[in-house]
């Protein structure tokens, strides 16, 4: 089974179990239905790939694939509903280097929904998932670049839009009432037609959040 399929079917999984099992009998001290909005910026890495591509120069085609380290910047501000339920938007970027210094970058962002559990006093489970678009860019440089005041002829830029569906699990620990530390892993899924350049793979994130009321 790939990376892909174990992170959809981990998703429908607990999604049902929460559905059928997660309903709390509500009672005189349960909590208000607004509990203020949870907002914060993640660092994140991650390994990732793509498919082979072809780039054409001077009539000679050159084929690679992009495999290796990805690293970026993001943030989210969801409302928290109840106990369990979060829901807001984010958005991140994501960058790859390989090879004279070209460079393979996705900014997406999107509605995004999670569950969380909470695990004693300290610690927050969450399961969740982010449903948006984003923007592809692939600088590709076919030789090396020896001065900074040279004009670089051998460069060819790809641009395109997505559709992506990202689901994710993520634990957060609880510094303080409103302050928060928060580890994530997501796997992102292009449901539009992919090209055969656009990367995707594991993405490990850390970053504070914080509450306000």
């Amino acid at each position: 089974m790939t990376t892909q399929r174990i992170f959809t079917v981990l998703f429908i999984l607990i999604i049902g179990f929460s559905t059928s099992f997660g309903t709390e009998r509500r009672d005189s001290t349960s909590l208000p239905i607004f509990r203020g909005i949870l907002s914060g910026m993640y660092l994140h890495t991650g390994y990732v790939g793509s498919r082979q591509f072809t780039f054409t120069h001077n009539g000679t085609e050159y084929k690679g694939r992009l495999q290796g380290s990805v690293y970026g910047i993001g943030g989210h501000a969801k409302a928290l509903l109840g106990r369990h339920i979060r829901i807001g938007g984010e958005a991140y970027i994501s960058n790859h280097r390989y090879e004279n210094h070209s460079k393979a970058s996705i900014m997406w962002g999107g509605l995004v929904a999670d569950y969380a559990w909470a695990l004693g006093r300290k610690f927050n489970i969450m399961l969740g998932n982010t449903i948006g678009g984003g923007h592809f860019v692939h600088t590709k440089i076919f030789a090396p670049v020896t001065s900074d005041y040279d004009a670089d002829e051998v460069v060819a830029i790809r641009r395109y839009g997505f559709w992506c569906d990202v689901p994710y699990i993520a634990c957060e620990y609880i510094l303080s009432d409103r302050t928060r530390m928060t580890f994530r892993s997501d796997y992102m899924l292009n449901i539009s037609r992919r090209e055969n350049d656009f990367f995707t793979g594991i993405r490990f994130y850390i970053g504070l959040t914080f509450k306000s009321h």
